[in-house]
């Protein structure tokens, strides 16, 4: 983290050339972010990046870069293009080595999700770093963030390859438990009167992709859906602001109730609620809910589905005096 031997650099690049797999440990230190200590750049710090680049030039696709870190990093376009895998770590403790080896040699199947959008290194300089409004400039978290993530938050691959699909609620009771044959639906949309609630109903499974029949990661693994909605602005009636207006928020978030192996299946219902909607107005100073039309999305490691949903204001009641 602190060097400066570009010797060094050039020594790893060619033990990196002649070997079959390189793992490559990057990262960061108490040095660098700790209680009372911030970063200036969300890169990799001392000669990392240039080692880095250096390796994956070298190796390309037979890299794995494995971070030790707390904080959201900034890795480029090589890690991004070349590298075969990105582990994100964190500070595993005295525990650490035994899980990242677990998950090199296919022991475990990844489940994680990122906590944190992982923004471009640009984004620093975007913003000023005293300046801590979620609303401003390009906007901050996946909340407001209206640029390219290098990551986005809810982000998390997995060695299996899994499907999702939109379940019809009249097939809930024949779906419920483990799922083997679920009847997907067409592309729809949802509608949600004002003060309702609606019960969305999806099914996921883990497909064999190519390259995933080693029998530790062909076991299976629990996997966690996240569902959000992005508001399309164009289909409401929405005052001109002079900062970022709302880009998705999560709604709900579930885990499968076990490890889904190969070719299971499991049926998993969000509630929705009106109130799931509110937004906070600076202008108004309240909470309030914009009709019209949202996309309600679920995803989870490779695969993600969108539909439709539509908010509708409550119909006045009518009353007869006679």
């Amino acid at each position: 983290i602190a060097g400066d031997d570009l010797d060094e650099i050039e020594t790893a690049t060619q033990v990196a050339l002649d070997s079959d797999v390189v793992i490559l440990f990057l990262g960061l230190d108490g040095s660098q972010e700790s209680e009372g200590k911030d970063r200036y750049e969300t890169t990799l710090p001392g000669l990392q990046m240039k080692l880095m680049n250096s390796v994956l030039k070298a190796a390309g696709p037979k890299t794995i870069i494995v971070l030790i870190h707390g904080g959201s990093l900034s890795l480029g376009d090589a890690a991004l293009e070349s590298a075969g895998a990105i582990i994100s770590a964190g500070y595993g403790g005295q525990a650490g080595s035994s899980a990242i080896a677990s998950v090199l040699f296919g022991d475990y199947n990844p489940t994680g999700k990122l906590a944190a959008t992982w923004y471009p290194s640009s984004f620093v300089h975007e913003l000023p770093l005293t300046e801590m409004g979620l609303r401003v400039g390009v906007g901050r978290t996946h909340m407001y963030y209206n640029g390219t993530p290098e990551f986005a938050f809810g982000h998390g691959l997995s060695y299996s390859s899994w499907q999702l699909d939109w379940v019809d609620q009249e097939e809930e009771d024949r779906h419920r438990g483990a799922v083997e044959n679920p009847t997907a639906l067409p592309s729809m949309a949802y509608s949600l009167q004002e003060s309702g609630t609606l019960h969305i109903h999806v099914v996921i499974k883990n497909m064999k992709g190519p390259g995933h029949s080693t029998p530790g990661v062909a076991a299976g693994s629990k996997q966690t859906l996240l569902l959000f909605y992005r508001p399309r602005y164009e289909t409401m009636a929405v005052p001109k602001r002079g900062s970022q207006m709302l880009q998705q928020k999560l709604i709900d978030f579930q885990e499968t109730s076990k490890a889904l192996k190969v070719g299971q299946s499991e049926l998993l219902e969000f509630e929705v609620d009106w109130n799931d909607f509110a937004v906070w107005d600076p202008v108004a100073n309240s909470w309030t809910v914009l009709y019209g039309m949202y996309d309600i999305i679920v995803s989870t490691a490779n695969s993600q589905v969108s539909r439709m949903l539509e908010l509708i204001p409550a119909v006045p009641s009518t009353s007869t005096v006679e």
